[in-house]
């Protein structure tokens, strides 16, 4: 059975890459279509991508505006640039057209008998496809899209694309129950199948040797303790708070930031004057787990309910800390607060109480005997957060189909 993948991804998301990996694994043939890339294939993926040649949308679909926002952006600062550029885009662009106007070409030149589309961007593609060949169409949505703190105008565009296309799917996946209650009340379909961004097990213990030269290149001593963050540095992430707590903390440790973003200088500039304070760029996903395992003792997630996106959110590192045995600290969030209340595998802040958060950092890494009981319980659930647990859910999909 034949599956076509589609993805306004440029550097492809590791959710669709365990997928994909998952259904071939099971039998299935899979494509995936993707947006232009100048980076290198990931060569130990081994699964076709397929991605158009052009690096912007074509130019005869552009419109003029594009050009003034193009000479723009060479001379203002980035944030100017993001305002400008929000406001293009709610003013001149069809979102639809325009996602299409990539990918739409390419994926009908491709029968399938299942059409699964990761995000919203690519859902009329997606559909159009399906029609023309009478495949299946799975929507996959990574997270709850059309509330991600976007513009009003631009929510209004993507909600009727979505509530438009959605009730033509034969299936809705999303990432956890919150949201698959969302989309539920939002569009007035059946509950979506809920498959969590879970990772593979790690299943054996970092070697010492190793670990000792990981931290060696960043100036980290075997026995200190860190405060790991990973991920994207975005300003939407609320990072910022992270050196703020930190400064209050009587306990000394490295603060890690693990991963570029735009908002990286502005981190920099902002812990200056802080000596605990360490900068690593982003590793290859398959080195990831090494990373975290050598130079983290504690993670930390502080996002916050900036838009109900972030308020529903389980990110990426959440599942990575617990494949990796690492006790977590995070803002409390609904969804994480499942996790890491639910399995005591950490603590919940309120990450603008700085003093209080502070208090609880010193009481983790003060206290052997609590920290060691974070450990247990993180051994104890590590298959159940696992993908190979999670990926049953996904077969039982495509069986049914």
């Amino acid at each position: 059975m034949k599956i076509l993948m589609i993805t306004h991804d440029t550097k492809i998301d590791r959710r669709i890459i365990q997928e994909a990996k998952t259904l071939i694994k099971n039998g299935y043939s899979v494509k995936i279509i993707a947006f232009p890339w100048d980076g290198d294939e990931d060569k130990d993926i081994d699964i076709e991508i397929i991605r158009p040649k052009i690096t912007h949308v074509q130019r005869e679909k552009r419109k003029k505006t594009f050009y003034l926002y193009s000479i723009l952006k060479k001379y203002l600062p980035t944030r100017v640039i993001n305002k400008v550029r929000g406001i293009y885009d709610s003013l001149v662009i069809d979102f639809e057209n325009h996602f299409e106007s990539y990918v739409l070409e390419l994926a009908l030149k491709e029968e399938a008998d299942i059409y699964h589309v990761h995000d919203l961007p690519c859902l009329s593609t997606a559909y159009k496809v399906a029609q023309k060949y009478r495949g299946k169409l799975i929507y996959d949505s990574h997270e709850y899209f059309v509330e991600q703190g976007i513009p009003y105008i631009n929510k209004k565009k993507w909600e009727n694309i979505e509530r438009k296309y959605i009730k033509f799917t034969d299936e809705v996946i999303t990432v956890n129950d919150s949201i698959a209650i969302a989309l539920q009340k939002k569009y007035d379909i059946k509950k979506p199948y809920v498959i969590m961004n879970k990772v593979d097990m790690v299943v054996e213990n970092l070697d010492e040797e190793l670990r000792k030269n990981i931290r060696k290149q960043y100036g980290i001593m075997p026995d200190e303790k860190v405060l790991l963050f990973q991920g994207g540095l975005s300003k939407s992430r609320s990072i910022e708070k992270i050196l703020n707590i930190t400064k209050l903390c009587k306990t000394k440790f490295k603060l890690v930031f693990l991963g570029n973003g735009e908002y990286k200088n502005f981190l920099k500039n902002e812990s200056v004057n802080m000596d605990n304070v360490v900068f690593i760029d982003e590793v290859e996903q398959k080195l990831l787990s090494q990373y975290t395992m050598a130079i983290g003792d504690l993670g930390i997630i502080p996002y916050e309910r900036y838009c109900l996106n972030n308020y529903f959110c389980t990110p990426n590192k959440l599942f990575e800390f617990i494949a990796c045995g690492l006790p977590i600290i995070s803002n409390d969030l609904p969804e994480i607060r499942k996790v890491i209340d639910g399995e005591g595998i950490g603590e919940l802040i309120d990450i603008n109480d700085y003093k209080k958060s502070a208090e609880v950092i010193d009481y983790i890494f003060g206290n052997d005997d609590k920290y060691m009981e974070y450990k247990l319980n993180l051994s104890k659930v590590a298959s159940k957060y696992s993908w190979d647990f999670e990926s049953h859910t996904l077969i039982e999909i495509y069986n049914n189909l």
